[in-house]
């Protein structure tokens, strides 16, 4: 990883991993619309996330011009993690589509992350930041991530006004970005918090 931000057009820059994750994205919402349908968006969480959207178009612009540096560690981590990212991505959507009707998604993957498509996300930008090896692309990588945190805030207070108490037994099992759930079981005399 050097100072000095890489800057060259090729054939194998980390463009290839984001034209091939948009391609995917918009297979993946029309093969599963049905939860697309269902995500409760308040009007606040709609407008942050339209903040998402200039710091995504700046990765996107930059990946034009950023090479994979094939062959090395960095490259091979990082296709890696952008691979677990894909699947958390496909795994959130499939997850949410097989929910029943009127009720959170909470199964699946849903149980290890409240955001599992976010972080699918995050995993597909950092991934493709380490397989450049550039620190850059990782800083707009945590840059969109901290942003896209404050639109979780924003959509799981729209999902709770949806889904009451069942959204709320829920947020205080499952973390919101991955982890092991919280037991429903109550300890007893003697076990441990």
């Amino acid at each position: 990883m050097t100072g000095v931000p890489a800057f060259e057009i090729d054939l194998w820059n980390a463009w290839m991993y984001m034209v091939v994750f948009v391609v995917y994205i918009y297979i993946i919402f029309a093969i599963f619309r049905r939860s697309s349908e269902r995500v409760a968006h308040g009007k606040e969480a709609k407008k942050l996330t339209t903040l998402l959207l200039p710091v995504t178009l700046v990765m996107l612009i930059y990946s034009i011009f950023l090479p994979l540096v094939r062959g090395t560690a960095w490259f091979y981590v990082g296709t890696a993690v952008c691979l677990v990212g894909f699947i958390f991505v496909l795994l959130s959507r499939a997850d949410a589509d097989a929910a029943p009707e009127g009720e959170p998604f909470t199964g699946g993957i849903y149980r290890y992350s409240r955001h599992p498509f976010y972080l699918g996300f995050f995993l597909v930008f950092l991934g493709t930041g380490i397989a450049c090896a550039s620190w850059l692309f990782i800083v707009l990588s945590v840059i969109s991530m901290v942003m896209a945190h404050i639109v979780m805030i924003a959509e799981e207070s729209s999902t709770l006004e949806k889904y009451g108490d069942s959204y709320r037994v829920y947020k205080e099992r499952t973390p919101r970005w991955l982890g092991l759930p919280k037991s429903d079981k109550k300890p007893g005399i003697g076990e441990n918090d």
